[in-house]
């Protein structure tokens, strides 16, 4: 599967659709709560859903009471260090043992990761956004929860992950490399996903590239321009705004 038409040449200008599309950031479906590593995993565990003692049902019991905009029914991702933030605030009844086992529980839950993959903040007790989401832990996220409804959605699955995958690396500012050191999983078929997603992405970056080079020579307006290669004067000002950015990258780089 392929975002462009592959008999399109990925030296030419790109006319046709771009990875930031509606289809790409089309809502995850919920799916039962479930549990994987504590931070959005790098490696897929088939291991089982291991249930939740009492004294950790009872945390996340008073972590939803006191902040119910962090750990109510649609949690907020977490900023980092808030365990010590937490630890410091007061919880009756509530040692850092039992503490760490139930945050640990609340991240690794389906809805929790939704919310990473959907590329939310981090935020703080007082539910304020303080950090944007790193691009390699929402899609260490997307891929833990495609993992979870792989099973049931097949091939819609996969093809819906590698969408979501290159339009998550076209808004990034990491390079094709970058992200194959900086996520890994030892599922095959989401191994599989995140090599399709690059390979779609490294052809993006040389469209884009070659749009940007056909502009910069046209003497155009970028509205005539978007118009003789057939995009959206929005889709044009995107591609060309993120190729003259990575061109600007590589160049402070070398």
């Amino acid at each position: 599967m392929s975002l462009n038409d592959s008999t399109h040449d990925s030296s030419a200008p790109f006319a046709g659709a771009h990875p930031l599309d509606n289809t790409a950031m089309a809502p995850l479906q919920d799916t039962a709560p479930e549990t994987a590593d504590a931070s959005p995993p790098t490696k897929s565990s088939t291991a089982p859903a291991r249930q939740a003692s009492p004294a950790v049902r009872a945390a996340l019991a008073t972590l939803a009471e006191r902040f119910p905009q962090l750990f109510g029914p649609e949690p907020r991702p977490l900023k980092r260090g808030v365990f010590e933030d937490l630890a410091g605030a007061g919880l009756e009844g509530l040692d850092r043992d039992t503490l760490k086992l139930a945050l640990a529980q609340h991240t690794r839950s389906t809805r929790y990761l939704q919310a990473v993959a959907h590329a939310q903040p981090r935020h703080d007790l007082q539910g304020k956004p303080v950090e944007a989401m790193a691009p390699e832990h929402t899609a260490q996220a997307l891929l833990e929860v495609f993992r979870r409804r792989q099973r049931r959605d097949g091939t819609l699955a996969h093809e819906a992950l590698v969408r979501r995958l290159v339009h998550l690396m076209v808004t990034s500012d990491l390079s094709v490399a970058q992200w194959a050191d900086c996520v890994q999983t030892r599922d095959e078929g989401l191994a599989r996903a995140m090599t399709e997603a690059r390979d779609n992405f490294a052809m993006q970056l040389a469209r884009d590239e070659a749009l940007l080079r056909a502009f910069d020579t046209s003497g155009t307006a970028l509205e005539d321009f978007a118009h003789q290669y057939g995009l959206p004067v929005h889709t044009a000002r995107m591609r060309l705004a993120s190729a003259r950015r990575r061109r600007t990258a590589t160049a402070e780089s070398t």
